[in-house]
């Protein structure tokens, strides 16, 4: 039984070991999880990338109505009321 005993010690004194191991890791100079991510004050935000330059393979197929939003050409479908680039109502 003795032997049996030394290994759970074993096991639980490297389990409290790791646990310390990652408390220090994660609470050492400010770095934690709910840091990694800036605040939305702290975001820049960069000029939206214009219609004109997008990349797109296929041409103008059917009729497209232009966003009075944002100016995307959007496919025509009677169902569809929003663009699909902003995601405001085009009608």
């Amino acid at each position: 039984m003795t032997p049996v005993w030394g290994w759970i010690v074993a096991y639980i004194l490297g389990f409290l070991l790791f646990q310390l191991l990652i408390y220090w890791y994660l609470g050492e100079d400010g770095t934690s999880i709910e840091r990694t991510t800036p605040d939305s004050t702290e975001q820049e935000r960069g000029p939206r990338p214009s219609i004109e330059t997008r990349d797109t393979d296929e041409g103008d197929v059917g009729e497209t109505v232009r966003c009075r939003h944002c100016g995307a050409a959007n496919e025509f479908h009677p169902s569809y009321r929003f663009c699909r680039v902003c995601a405001r109502e085009y009608r």
